[in-house]
């Protein structure tokens, strides 16, 4: 059997894991990442409602802080999230944000003037000040007392991970890609690394590492974990075969779920009245028109 040896070894090449493989990198370890799929076809691309941040940029934003982001995250999990990761996030999301954009990600910008919004149902024209324009935009999302949600048209998810993949490339990070994950080496409470599978091959490859990182999402519940030396004893007999860690929430063609469609329907038979917002979903128009040949 093929022997890989690494310092982190990333399991997942969606946004979560190829940003984990830069962060290692940049700390001057070795990383290398492990796809189904090549990185810039994972599932992160299919998220198109935004990525919050307390940057306070809109009308309806001001005021906004990471304090009251806090208070937002951890009223809507019903006081369940672990608060300590819960603060981490909302003080690295306006840092996240200007990052991404720096990398290339086209955030939607504000506009000075008069625009029209719906607010509880209701046509509503808000006013924006003159010295937000050109300053990242901001939408109503989740429920939240601000306006906090930052995105890049109808396509977020996707113009996010060309630009996390782009960047791993331009650190040279390895993504080994149709891999999948099969087991990890474990010797009683620590994990090594894991034995994987080449999809085109069936060839069999141990990846051992100092620390693995588990970033997919889906089916399992896993979301990221990572191990830097020990394993958690629960985890301590996990099969990745039975649990194939790909995302099962999100069908691949539902991507227009979010605009009220049903997933067996295109948005090219919509009246324009109908829909409002058609000129600005520009990702799923074009989704659905290439799908449907027109």
């Amino acid at each position: 059997m093929k022997i890989i040896h690494t310092d982190c070894l990333v399991i997942g090449g969606g946004l979560a894991g190829l940003r984990l493989a830069i962060a290692a990198k940049r700390r001057g370890h070795d990383a290398l990442v492990l796809s189904l799929v090549p990185p810039k076809r994972s599932h992160s691309s299919a998220a198109q409602g935004g990525m919050q941040a307390s940057l306070g940029n809109v009308i309806k934003g001001q005021g906004d802080n990471e304090d009251v982001h806090f208070e937002d995250t951890i009223r809507g999990s019903d006081w369940g999230a672990d608060q300590r990761v819960v603060r981490m996030f909302v003080n690295t999301a306006p840092k996240a944000v200007r990052e991404l954009a720096a990398w290339g990600v086209p955030w939607s910008r504000v506009q000075r003037g008069d625009r029209h919004v719906i607010i509880n149902g209701e046509k509503v024209t808000i006013t924006e000040r003159d010295e937000a324009h050109g300053l990242v935009a901001q939408r109503d999302f989740g429920g939240t007392r601000k306006w906090r949600t930052c995105y890049v048209s109808d396509g977020t998810g996707h113009a996010m991970l060309f630009a996390v993949s782009d960047r791993a490339i331009a650190q040279q990070i390895p993504v080994h890609e149709r891999i999948e994950a099969l087991a990890l080496i474990h010797d009683g409470g620590r994990c090594y690394g894991a034995v994987a599978r080449n999809l085109v091959t069936g060839e069999l490859c141990a990846y051992v590492a100092k620390a693995t990182a588990i970033a997919t999402g889906g089916a399992g519940r896993t979301g990221i974990i990572c191990w830097m030396g020990s394993i958690p004893r629960k985890y301590s007999q996990i099969s990745l075969t039975s649990r194939r860690l790909v995302s099962m929430c999100f069908a691949p063609n539902n991507r227009m779920s979010s605009h009220r469609c049903s997933p067996n329907r295109d948005l090219t038979d919509l009246p324009e009245r109908m829909c409002c917002s058609m000129r600005r979903a520009t990702t799923s128009r074009e989704a659905s028109s290439f799908f449907s040949g027109s």
